[in-house]
Formats: structure tokens, C-alpha cells, sequence
């Protein structure tokens, strides 16, 4: 795999010279974005939903690829509210994720999108992505990516994304998995 030079592209990923892909919709998508829906919970605390088995999948990947399960039935979460399908449990192995949302918000002051890691007292931030300020015409139309190459788990542990958003603006986003070791 050659990553960087002039293109700065990722190669041998995703195009058939990867290992196997599965892509997981937002709640009620069937498409990856611009089909919106209202996420439960409140303020800062809005965790991604998704659907329970992947929309798409490529070079062997699979629709059961992930468990998802309800916010309300894995003990220890720190988000509580009415989210479904939200914490996801991998099996062992090593993968490449691509998180990519969008938003139809005018403003997106605390914009932002944060893989966490389910635990016994606070949850883990593994990884967060944060975009600069946008104030525009409504609606913003913004997208941006999480990217997080070589995650590796050991097939116990449980994630979430929390995705909070301006306000309760819709927002739509897909999951992109790649199982490489």
C-alpha cells in the first residue's frame, strides 16, 4: 500500500485491492447522505443512529458486519435518551473507518463528530473531528469525514458516535467499514 505523493491519495483501499467493505446508513436513510432525519436526544449529547445491518457492501463485505445495539440496553453508556441503534460492537480484528455526516444547519458553532469508547465510569473519546465555524445561508450544507485508519479491537469492547449539531437540525451520515487485518 503506497500512502501520500502528489495525489495524496490512500491506495489499495476501497477499490476492490482493500479487504471488505460494508457501509452503514443513518436511521431511515437509503441512500449515504441528504436524506435527513431528527436525532433523539438533546444538546451536546446526540449520538449517531444508524440502521442495523449495512445498506451497501463490496469485495466480500458483509451486512451483519457489526452488532448495533439500543442506546437504553448496554449498561455504562453516558448518553441516555431515546437514541436506537447506536453503540456498535466489532469483532476482533483491525479496520478503516470513514464516518461522513452532513448538515442542513445555518450555523455549526459546535459542529463536530466523536468516536467514543463504552467504560466503566466516563466514556473514552477515542477520536474527534472538529470543523471550523460556518455561518451562512440556511441550509449550510455542510459535510465533513472521520477518518480513522488500523482501529483494532479485540471484539469486546463497544463505540459510539456522538454527533451533536447546532440545535436539533436534521442531519443525515453513513458508516464506512473496512476490515484490513
Amino acid at each position: 500500500m503506497i500512502r501520500g505523493g502528489i495525489v495524496g491519495g490512500l491506495y489499495g483501499k476501497g477499490g476492490g485491492g482493500g479487504g471488505p467493505v460494508s457501509y452503514y446508513y443513518g436511521k431511515s436513510q437509503t441512500k449515504r447522505v441528504g436524506e435527513n432525519y431528527t436525532p433523539a436526544g438533546s444538546g451536546n449529547r446526540r449520538l449517531a443512529e444508524f440502521k442495523a445491518t449495512a445498506d451497501e457492501v463490496y469485495d466480500g463485505g458483509k451486512s451483519d458486519l457489526l452488532t448495533i445495539l439500543n442506546g437504553g440496553d448496554v449498561a455504562n453508556l453516558d448518553v441516555t435518551g431515546q437514541a436506537d441503534k447506536t453503540v456498535l460492537q466489532f469483532s476482533n480484528g483491525r479496520y478503516d473507518l470513514l464516518f461522513e455526516g452532513y448538515s442542513a444547519s445555518a450555523s455549526q458553532g459546535g459542529f463536530r463528530v466523536e468516536l467514543r469508547e463504552v467504560k466503566m465510569n466516563a466514556d473514552d473519546t477515542v477520536i474527534t473531528h472538529t470543523s471550523g465555524f460556518t455561518s451562512g445561508t440556511a441550509p449550510a450544507n455542510t459535510t465533513y469525514q472521520l477518518i480513522y485508519p488500523d482501529f483494532v479491537v479485540a471484539g469486546t469492547e463497544q463505540f459510539y458516535f456522538l454527533f451533536p449539531i447546532h440545535g436539533d437540525r436534521n442531519r443525515s451520515h453513513f458508516l464506512r467499514v473496512e476490515k484490513v487485518g
